[in-house]
């Protein structure tokens, strides 16, 4: 930078001579070199923390609406032994399977025995010879189809009595 209030170098040289006038330059400071943390790395790694916030965050807040609005969640199948009958015979009979409610939507849902099941779902019914494992394999208006082992059993809804009134 050149200061305004100081008059510029001049250089004389005799009118005969050869050489060239020189004009003295003002030393300019030499810019900083970067340090590690600039704007743009700040920004670029800030960056990255908000996607990873939003990707997690969204994810979640997907599942709880799900639960919420009463969408199956994606469950593994159990493994094929947990639908065959124990090696100690027990019989299912409809006696011990009850069905109060039925809802038919996009997920088909029951209530068998005061459990929320859907299909594929599998209900633990206790019988004297031990507990036993039905699998839920279809839901449809007034019927809720189980397997046991090789029985198919059809339980169905029955409307609750309806209480009389003494006259």
């Amino acid at each position: 930078m050149v200061r305004r209030d100081e008059p510029k170098a001049h250089s004389v040289y005799p009118r005969g001579s050869q050489a060239k006038p020189t004009v003295e330059l003002p030393e300019r400071d030499a810019p900083e070199p970067f340090g590690f943390f600039t704007v743009g790395r700040i920004g670029f790694v800030v960056a990255i923390a908000l996607f990873f916030a939003f990707v997690i965050g969204s994810g979640y807040l997907i599942r709880q609406l799900h639960r919420e609005a009463g969408i199956a969640e994606e469950t593994h199948p159990p493994s094929p032994t947990a639908t065959e009958a124990p090696t100690q015979e027990a019989w299912v009979s409809l006696d011990m399977i009850h069905v109060t409610s039925i809802a038919l939507g996009n997920v088909p849902l029951a209530i068998v025995n005061g459990q929320r099941v859907s299909e594929g779902d599998l209900l633990e019914v206790k019988t004297p010879a031990g507990p036993a494992t039905l699998r839920v394999v279809g839901i449809e208006d007034g019927t809720v189809h189980f397997k046991y082992g090789s029985q198919i059993i059809d339980a169905k809804w029955m409307a609750p009595p309806t209480p009389t009134k003494p006259r």
